[in-house]
Formats: structure tokens, C-alpha cells, sequence
């Protein structure tokens, strides 16, 4: 009948995000579609609107209905399992829920399950996370998968953006038939630090290559991205700059120790940024210390941590401007 959004943080929750009070009438309603909601916010003593009135919709399909549930004949149980930062597993006691599936067409493993857009609910890694709800990527169709992760990384940087959106297959795959949606998908994928896709060698004695980064001309998102191109796609100007930038981020990153150091030992070594950002982009003591008498550190390689920033910085406009109206048109956001 009515109702509002307030702040949850207002009410002594931990998190800036939307909560909502409404005004329920009863009786069996099967053709209402979205609440319209005013948010508040408290101004001292005062309430105050926060900004335009806000559309829920109800969404009905969620996204794991595209999950790739096909298993293969060459599946064998006897791979690893990673953390939810890309790492192996550490075996301290923890519940497992996901086998450790091997084959070489495995190339990640994707969770951007339930309705709710929340950051502990979309996860991308090289190998199965131990906690499971997710699927493996396969070499001869994740991009078609992509979005799916896109969806999930949703940012919401205002409180009343936050809690909600929802993630939604309510149009039952509608956007696979955009190419060029699948091409930005791919890209935004392979140069955010959200895919946590890394490059190691396994307790299993295999070598884990990141295929999902663009260190390398043959890193099979590279080499989609050219084949894309092939087709007759072109890279616009943000998606130009966007390449320019990794590349930059690249040139800085091989100039470090800690690169040189990995690829000595295997040359097969591909980097995205995450891997970048975690393990070459490092602080350094610097040996003096705060009025708290903390240790103050600085990045090891300033140059390379600019670049990054840079890259973040054009990912996000990108995500917003290229991205975000797609995701909506598709309603894998609603």
C-alpha cells in the first residue's frame, strides 16, 4: 500500500544499506510487479528525502539456472580447491562442499548465486572454492558465463542503492544474442582485480595458468578478445584506453623483482591484476614511524601502484558507462 527505505545504519547496523518499512494490505496480489519506495534520511532531528523515489522490482529466475552443469567424461576428482582470494585451499579443519575437479578444460570457477547482490556472494577463481554454489568455467563457452560475474560485482556506493537491486535470469538468457556485450563483458573480466583467477603451481604438482587476464597473446581472454575484434568488433575509446592502461600496469610490473623472479622460474607465468596488485605491488617499511608510533609503510614500486589506480579508476567509469545500462536492458539486474 506504502512504505519507505531508511538508512540500516541508523538503526545501529554495522553496514551503510537500505532497510525497508512498508505497509502491507492482506490480500492474495498476484499482479503487483515492483514496490515504489521513498528513501529517508536523518538530519539530526530531522527527516529528510535522500533522493528520487525508488523502484524494487520482483524478480522470478535466478542467475544459477546458467550455471554449466555438464560434467565430462575426463573429469577426474583429484585437483585442488582454492580460497575465496584465488589461493589454494588451506586445509585448517574447514567444511569442504565443493570436489576438487580436474580437466584441462577447466579454466575458473564462478559463484554469483541468490537474488541479493552482495559481495560475499560472487567469487571467480582458477580452481572449485572450497565453499561451493558455483560452476566450473569451460574453455569452449565462458564467455557466455562472463556476465554473470559482471552482474554480480555490482557496486553501490550510496546506501539506498544498496540491498536493492537484484541478480535475475528474467529474461532467460536474452543477452547472449549481443555480441558486443559479451566482448565488454570479457574485458571488464579480464582486467578487474574482483577476478581473483591466479597463476600457480597446485599441491597436485599442475601448473594453474590464469587464462582470464591479458598478460599475454596467448591467454585464451586474449585470444578471444582478438578474435572478437576479427569478427568485425571494434574497441571504443574507453575500451582503448582501458587497454592502453594495462599496459601500462604491465610495463611497471615487469620491471619489478618479484615478476622477473617468477617468470626465471616458469616462463608460463600470465598476470592479471589481481596477482599484480597482491604480490608485486607491495608495501615497504620505510623505517620510520607515526605519533602512534606505528611503523609507516609506502608502496615498493610507486609507479606501478599510479598505473593501477589509474586502471581502477577507468574500470569503474567503464563499468558504469558501458556496462551497468546493459546489465539493466538484460535484466541480469533488476
Amino acid at each position: 500500500m506504502d512504505g519507505f527505505l531508511c538508512n540500516r545504519k541508523e538503526f545501529h547496523g554495522k553496514q551503510l544499506s537500505a532497510t525497508s518499512c512498508i505497509w502491507w494490505k492482506n490480500i492474495n496480489d498476484k499482479e503487483t510487479e515492483e514496490l515504489v519506495l521513498t528513501p529517508y534520511d536523518l538530519n539530526g532531528n530531522s527527516v529528510i528525502r535522500a533522493t528520487a523515489d525508488i523502484k524494487i522490482k520482483k524478480a522470478r529466475h535466478n542467475l544459477s539456472e546458467l550455471y554449466d552443469k555438464r560434467v565430462f567424461e575426463d573429469d577426474t576428482e583429484d585437483g585442488i580447491i582454492c580460497e575465496r582470494n584465488g589461493k589454494e585451499f588451506e586445509k585448517n579443519g574447514r567444511k569442504i562442499y565443493v570436489k576438487p575437479i580436474y580437466n584441462k578444460n577447466i579454466i575458473g570457477y564462478l559463484v554469483s548465486s541468490n537474488f541479493q547482490i552482495d559481495r560475499k556472494d560472487v567469487m571467480l577463481t582458477r580452481c572449485g572454492i572450497y565453499k561451493a554454489h558455483g560452476f566450473f568455467l569451460r574453455d569452449d563457452n565462458f564467455i557466455e558465463k562472463l556476465p554473470l560475474f559482471v552482474a554480480g560485482v555490482f557496486p553501490y556506493n550510496k546506501w539506498y542503492k544498496t540491498d536493492i537491486y537484484s541478480k535475475s535470469n528474467d529474461l532467460h538468457g536474452e543477452y547472449l544474442k549481443d555480441i558486443d556485450f559479451l566482448k565488454k563483458s570479457l574485458i571488464y573480466t579480464a582486467l578487474t582485480n574482483k577476478n581473483k583467477c591466479l597463476s600457480f603451481m597446485g599441491s597436485d604438482s599442475r601448473f594453474y595458468r590464469n587464462e582470464l587476464c591479458f598478460d599475454n597473446e596467448d591467454t585464451l581472454a586474449y585470444v578471444k578478445l582478438q578474435n572478437f575484434i576479427k569478427d568485425g568488433l571494434t574497441l571504443n575509446e574507453q575500451e582503448q584506453t582501458l587497454m592502453k592502461y594495462w599496459n601500462d600496469v604491465l610495463f611497471e610490473a615487469k620491471k619489478t623483482d618479484e615478476y622477473k623472479t617468477e617468470v626465471s622460474k616458469n616462463p608460463d607465468v600470465r598476470y592479471g591484476l589481481w596477482q599484480i596488485s597482491e604480490e608485486l605491488n607491495v608495501p615497504k617499511n620505510t623505517g620510520r614511524f607515526n605519533k602512534k608510533g606505528e611503523p609507516i609503510f609506502v608502496k615498493k614500486y610507486p609507479a606501478l601502484n599510479t598505473e593501477i589506480n589509474k586502471l581502477n579508476d577507468a574500470l569503474k567509469n567503464y563499468y558504469d558507462n558501458e556496462l551497468k545500462p546493459l546489465l539493466f536492458k538484460y535484466e541480469l539486474l533488476k
